[in-house]
């Protein structure tokens, strides 16, 4: 089959945001295009068809191919998103680029997370990256796999996690269909997830 340009701005401007991020789950994709979650998957199916992006849990990447691509095609893609949508691609990247830094720094501005700040920004950036508010561990417990993830003693880790909880940092509780604690930033920081397109300046 012959390669083929794309032309639809939806799907040209998924790629290049898939490109600027590494990873993004379908429900980050679809606040930038403003549309609704379910909507999104079309356009996700027919890359995965095309062999341009592949799926790992929730969230879709660039293959091999994928990469390829978007270099041959980048200055066609950028030209009809521009087109279509006006937008400053620069400047959208680097408003997600320095979102995950920007909140992190916020809540270490405002609690006293001291050296727990790597659970912290690892929360944040799994919520960025996956949409999802609940992080829940592997075949290993929450303890463990933090402490192998970021390369921090389990002592360290359990004790940083009843700090944060303690501050209502975070808050965890036990998954009885998975057998495991799950863990989320607490609920009081969800503002600062809904507050994308604000400056964080506002905010201190």
């Amino acid at each position: 089959m012959k390669e083929r340009a794309i032309t639809s701005p939806r799907t040209a401007l998924i790629l290049l945001l898939i490109r600027t991020h590494g990873a993004l789950s379908s429900v980050q994709l679809s606040e930038h295009l403003g549309i609704q979650p379910r909507q999104i998957h079309a356009y996700l199916s027919y890359l995965r068809r095309k062999g341009i992006i592949k799926s790992n849990s929730f969230t879709y990447s660039l293959t091999e191919y994928g990469r390829e691509y978007v270099n041959k095609y980048y200055n066609h893609l950028e030209y009809i998103i521009r087109k279509h949508y006006r937008l400053n691609l620069a400047k959208l990247s680097s408003s997600w680029l320095n979102l995950a830094k920007d909140i992190g720094d916020w809540i270490e501005r405002h609690y006293d997370i001291g050296d727990c700040v790597d659970i912290v920004r690892f929360l944040v950036e799994f919520r960025l990256k996956t949409g999802r508010k609940y992080w829940w561990p592997g075949e290993a417990g929450h303890i463990e796999e933090l402490a192998d993830r970021l390369g921090i003693s389990s002592s360290d880790v359990g004790a940083c996690l009843r700090k944060l909880e303690a501050q209502g940092v975070i808050y965890m509780t036990l998954d009885k269909r998975r057998g495991v604690v799950k863990v989320r930033l607490g609920r009081q920081l969800d503002f600062l997830f809904d507050a994308r397109d604000n400056t964080f300046s506002a905010l201190s």
